[in-house]
Formats: structure tokens, sequence, C-alpha cells
């Protein structure tokens, strides 16, 4: 059986255009001071929280831990930390405002309340009604009861996708009459 030749004709239309993004990191840089909770210090501690023993720690307070003035107003930030012991309650992350609340949105893998151990990733953008330079805030509810170590905070940028892609439909090679 001899093979025919077809001249192959490109669509003269596409019919649909690639418009997905992607998050990048903007410099790379950790923005949080001490989050590994080495010493007393960095961060303002609300009611309840505690540092010590390399960890930033909750009993029963409902207050926030935080540290101000290490975020930008409107720029959109990857927020990284550890659950490393856990026994009730949850915790909440907040940037800008304390009910500023990082939920699942703008492709968080992780979001909302956060009631276990584990590693967590966040990404949400920092809002404050006036301020220019805003805080990374961790909520405890009244009844929680749990550390965290290991924070780190990544400015980032939502970038288009560079490869431009067109995705074009309609005839396929044919050979020999088999598609």
């Amino acid at each position: 059986m001899s093979a025919t030749i077809q001249q192959i004709l490109k669509p003269t239309r596409a019919r649909g255009l690639d418009t997905s993004s992607s998050f990048q990191d903007t410099t790379g840089i950790d923005l949080v001071t001490n989050g590994t909770f080495a010493s007393d210090s960095d961060w303002t501690k609300g009611a309840g929280w505690t540092i010590g023993s390399g960890a930033g720690s909750q009993n029963n307070g409902g207050g926030y831990i935080y540290q101000n003035g290490i975020l930008t107003n409107g720029k959109i930030y990857r927020i990284e930390f550890e659950i490393t012991s856990y026994t009730d309650g949850n915790l909440q992350v907040a940037l800008g405002t304390n009910n500023n609340y990082v939920g699942k949105n703008l492709g968080s893998t992780d979001g909302g309340t956060f009631s276990s151990t584990g590693t967590f990733s966040v990404i949400g953008q920092a809002y404050h009604e006036t301020a220019t330079s805003v805080a990374l805030f961790f909520d405890a509810s009244s009844d929680a009861t749990l550390s965290i170590d290991n924070v780190k905070a990544y400015e980032i940028s939502n970038q288009p996708n560079n490869n431009h892609a067109q995705i074009y439909s309609g005839r396929g090679l044919e050979f020999d009459g088999v598609t």
C-alpha cells in the first residue's frame, strides 16, 4: 500500500487562547524576622500568646500574634508556616488588618481555618483602609491550644503565562486513510 501525501493546512482561526497565569516570587526574600521564634522578639503578642522553645504558642487566650509593617498594602503574599503542636481550637491568617483573613483564594493550596498539625501555605492580598505598611497576623480562637513555627512571607505576583499557545481544531493528519 502506497502512502498518500497530503498538504496540511494550518487553520486560519484559533479556537481558544491560553490565558492562564501563575503566581511567581517577586524577590525571593523572606520578609518575616525571627520566623523560627528563636528569641522572644520581633513579634507582638496578644492574649494567650508566648514565645519560647522555638515556637509561638497559644494557650486558650484567643488573641493575635503579629509582625507589624512587614507587608505592603495591596501586594500579594505567600505565607508559609507550620503548626507544630495542636490540641484544640483553630488558627487563621490575616494580612494587613486583623480581620482580612486569607481563605482559599488566589490559588492557595490551604486556607481558611487551620485546626491540625502540619505545614501550610496560603496566598492572599494585604489590605488596610489607610496604612501603607501593614502586618501579618495569626489569630487564634478562644479555645486554641497550639504552637506555630517556621513562619515565612514572600511577596509574589500573578504572572500571565509566556507560552502564547493557541488551540486549533480541525482535520488531523491522515496516513493511508487512517487518522
